[in-house]
């Protein structure tokens, strides 16, 4: 069993955040599986199914107007020190996230971090998305709410 996300930070800022992670797990070659679950909406936090996961992408939302996105693969699910750790940090007028997947890098803070969070159309511009269909799916990442007891994997081309 893959441990539980954990999710650490501000309680301020939990409140007026959305989180949701895509898991990807791997299904006989070349097909893959995904599903998006919330993790975070609004300060309620809900427990996403993490079990077998190859990758995962964390789409991540402030006050519904700046963004970000933290990938990472699940490289830490064979250590004996096996954690499930997300860290939402502020510093000045930015916002982070940060994934730590085992307890030995807690304390030096060590693990995958995203970019700071900007707003939703400087977002599109830095990742060159231009066309509205894949504006709208990022969108929907992003602010939407993705209820975990209901979401399926869906296998993906």
């Amino acid at each position: 069993m893959e441990p539980e996300f954990e999710l650490h930070g501000d309680t301020m800022l939990l409140q007026n955040m959305k989180i949701n992670m895509l898991s990807i797990k791997e299904e006989k070659y070349p097909n893959r599986e995904s599903k998006i679950e919330t993790l975070l909406y609004d300060g309620e936090k809900y427990k996403i199914h993490n079990q077998n996961i190859v990758n995962y992408e964390v789409y991540f939302s402030y006050k519904d107007s700046l963004v970000g996105v933290l990938k990472f693969e699940n490289v830490m699910k064979w250590a004996k020190d096996y954690i499930n750790h997300l860290y939402v940090y502020k510093d000045k007028d930015s916002i982070y996230l940060q994934y730590i997947g085992r307890e030995t890098q807690i304390q030096d803070k060590k693990g995958f971090m995203s970019s700071p969070a900007i707003l939703l159309n400087d977002f599109y511009r830095k990742e060159n998305i231009v066309s509205d269909k894949e504006k709208e799916v990022l969108k929907k990442k992003f602010f939407d709410f993705y209820n975990p007891s209901t979401s399926s994997y869906k296998i993906v081309k």
